[in-house]
C-alpha cells in the first residue's frame, strides 16, 4: 500500500504529503502501465514492489526540484570519483539542468533500485526495458511537474541547527533509515540483527557501511546535504571510526558534561551529553563508542555500564579488547597502528622472501596450509632465540609458529587456491583460483555461467580487496569482470572503477593491518 506519510521526518509537520501521496498513485499507475509492454520479464514487479519504486521516484523527484540535496551528494561524489556524475548513464560531454529532472538522472536511479529491488539480479545498464522505462517515466514527470509542491519538510528538516552532535546524529539516522536512497539497504541489513541489537546495528549501518551506491555510507552523503563548513565535513566523516573502548568516568558537570579517561589509550574525553542520558556516574566503567562534532565527544550506539571492577579485572578487559579488537583500537591509538603497520611490511616482506612473489598459487588448500606453516616455522627459526622465547612467555606458547585455522572446504578445494599478501592489511586468500585466471584470460569471451559465478564471487567478497583484484587485471585484463556484470560496448578504467567501488565500498576509506597481537 502506497504511504509516503511513513517516511517523513518525525516532528516536523509534511503539509506537502497529501500531494505526493496523489503524485505517487499516478506514478505507481504509469509504470504499472509501461512494464506490460516490456519486452522481457526480467524488470516486472509485483505490486509491493511497484509502490516501493514509485515511493522512491516521487521522493527522488521531490529531492530535486526542491534541491535538498541528496541525489546531487550522489552526482558529487561521483563526478569526484569517476569524472562523471552519472557513469554508464550520461554520455561523456553531455551535460543538463541543475534542478532538472532528466532521463539521465532517472535512468541512473532506476538502474540502481531495480537491482536493490530484485535480489541477486545483474543489470545492465543498457538493458531495453530499462532504458524505455526510463525514457517514458521520464515524460510522464514532467507532465505532472506543476504538480509538486514548492517547498519540502525534508529541506526544513536538514536545515535545523548542527551544533550538537546529537542534532547531526538525528538527520543521520532519519537519511540512513527512510530515505529513498538508502532505506533498502538499511532493511537489509538491519534484518539479521535481533530485536536487542537493533540499535547497535542502526548505529553500523549509519556510521559505517559502505553501500552499493558509488560504495557511500550515510556519513558521507549527510556530510554534503547539510549546511556545515569543510572541517565539519571531515570530522562527519570520521565517524566511520568510532572510538569503540572502555571509558572511566572520571567527572561529572552539570549533568551535561562528562570527563571520561579511554582506558585502551590513557586519553582524557570530554563527552557532552543530551538531557535524556544523563544517567552516567563518576567511578562506572562505560563500554561504549564516541564521536566527534565541534571538539566534543557524544556516545554513539549503546553503552554498557560495570560497576565495582577490580583493577586486575579491568587490566585483563583491557589486555582481551586489545588483543581481539586490534582493528578498533588502531583507529585511537597511534603507537599500536604505527607499530601494526611495520609488522605488517616485516610480514609482507617475509611472504615475498619465502613465496618468491605477493601473489602464490597453489594446487590445493592442504598445500596452502602447509606452505605458510612452513614459511611461519622458518621465519621462528631465523629470529634470535630470546626474541622467540620472549613471545613464547609472554603469549604462554608452547609452539612459537602461528597455528593456521582454515575451513575444511577450503583445505580440500583442488581447483588452485590464490594466496595474495595485500602490503597494507594482510593475507587474503581465493578458492577455485584456476578457474578464476581462465576466465580473466578469455577478456570477456565465450564465458561461460559456472566462470560468471567465479567472477561475482571474486569481486563481491568483503574479504578480497581492490588491491587484489587490481594485481590479477594488470596481468590479465577487466573485461571478462565488466562482461559477467553485463557492462558492455568497450567498457572503460573508470567504469570498471565505479563497478569495483560499489562492491567494495569499505575498502576506499581509511583501512587498518588485519593484525592482532599483544602489544602491551
Amino acid at each position: 500500500m502506497l504511504n509516503i506519510k511513513k517516511n517523513r521526518p518525525e516532528g516536523f509537520p509534511s503539509k506537502e504529503t497529501p500531494a505526493l501521496q496523489s503524485i505517487a498513485k499516478k506514478v505507481f499507475n504509469n509504470i504499472s502501465d509501461i512494464q506490460k509492454a516490456y519486452l522481457y520479464k526480467t524488470l516486472i514487479l509485483p505490486k509491493t514492489d511497484v509502490e516501493e519504486l514509485s515511493e522512491t521516484i516521487v521522493e527522488f523527484t521531490e529531492d530535486i526540484l526542491n534541491d535538498i540535496g541528496i541525489w546531487k551528494a550522489i552526482e558529487y561524489y561521483n563526478q569526484k570519483f569517476f569524472g562523471n556524475p552519472l557513469p554508464f548513464s550520461l554520455p561523456k560531454g553531455e551535460s543538463f539542468e541543475k534542478n532538472s529532472i532528466n532521463t539521465y538522472r532517472v535512468h541512473h536511479l532506476l538502474w540502481k533500485v531495480y537491482q536493490e529491488l530484485i535480489p541477486d539480479l545483474i543489470l545492465s545498464p543498457k538493458q531495453i526495458d530499462l532504458a524505455a522505462l526510463a525514457t517514458q517515466l521520464t515524460r510522464f514527470l514532467k507532465q505532472i511537474e506543476n504538480e509538486f509542491p514548492k517547498h519540502s519538510t525534508i529541506s526544513q528538516f536538514f536545515e535545523q541547527p548542527n551544533r550538537y552532535g546529537w542534532e547531526v546524529k538525528r538527520k543521520l539516522i532519519w537519511l540512513g533509515k527512510n530515505s529513498y536512497i538508502f532505506r533498502r539497504c538499511f532493511n537489509d541489513h538491519i534484518k539479521d540483527f535481533d530485536k536487542d541489537k537493533r540499535i547497535q546495528g542502526t548505529d553500523d549501518f549509519i556510521c559505517q557501511v559502505k553501500t552499493k551506491w558509488s560504495g557511500l555510507g550515510v556519513v558521507d552523503v549527510l556530510a554534503e546535504v547539510i549546511n556545515i563548513s569543510d572541517k565539519q565535513k571531515k570530522e562527519l566523516r570520521s565517524w566511520n571510526e568510532r572510538h569503540a573502548a572502555y571509558y572511566k568516568i572520571i567527572s561529572k558537570k552539570y549533568g551535561k558534561e562528562l570527563k571520561a579517561e579511554n582506558i585502551i589509550n590513557n586519553k582524557m574525553y570530554k563527552i557532552y551529553l543530551d538531557a535524556e542520558l544523563d544517567v552516567f556516574n563518576p567511578g562506572e566503567i562505560i563500554l561504549g563508542s564516541l564521536v566527534p562534532w565541534n571538539k566534543e565527544w557524544y556516545w554513539s550506539g549503546v553503552q554498557y555500564k560495570y560497576n565495582h571492577i577490580p583493577d586486575k579485572d579491568l587490566q585483563e578487559m583491557k589486555m582481551s579488547f586489545i588483543k581481539d579488537l586490534g582493528k578498533i583500537v588502531y583507529r585511537y591509538h597511534d603507537e599500536f597502528a604505527e607499530r601494526a603497520r611495520k609488522s605488517i611490511k616485516t610480514h609482507h616482506q617475509n611472504f615475498i622472501d619465502f613465496h618468491g612473489d605477493d601473489l602464490v598459487v597453489f594446487p590445493d588448500g592442504y598445500v596452502m596450509a602447509a606452505a605458510l606453516q612452513n614459511q611461519s616455522k622458518q621465519e621462528f627459526k631465523a629470529a634470535p632465540k630470546k626474541t622467540v622465547e620472549k613471545i613464547m612467555k609472554k603469549n604462554k606458547l608452547k609452539n612459537p609458529c602461528s597455528n593456521f585455522s582454515f575451513p575444511t572446504d577450503l583445505l580440500e578445494n583442488e581447483n588452485g587456491v590464490g594466496v595474495f599478501f595485500n602490503p597494507e592489511e594482510g593475507i587474503e586468500i581465493f578458492p577455485d583460483f584456476y578457474t578464476l585466471q581462465n576466465v580473466l584470460q578469455k577478456k570477456g569471451k565465450n564465458i561461460t555461467e559456472n566462470e560468471k559465478d567465479i567472477i561475482f564471487d571474486f569481486i563481491e567478497s568483503d574479504a578480497i580487496s581492490p588491491s587484489f583484484v587490481n594485481r590479477l587485471i594488470k596481468k590479465y585484463s577487466f573485461k571478462s569482470i565488466t562482461e559477467a556484470f553485463l557492462i558492455r560496448n568497450n567498457p572503460n578504467k573508470e567504469q570498471f572503477d565505479y563497478l569495483l567501488r560499489c562492491h567494495k565500498g569499505q575498502y576506499y576509506f581509511k583501512r587498518y593491518p588485519n593484525l592482532s597481537f599483544n602489544m602491551t
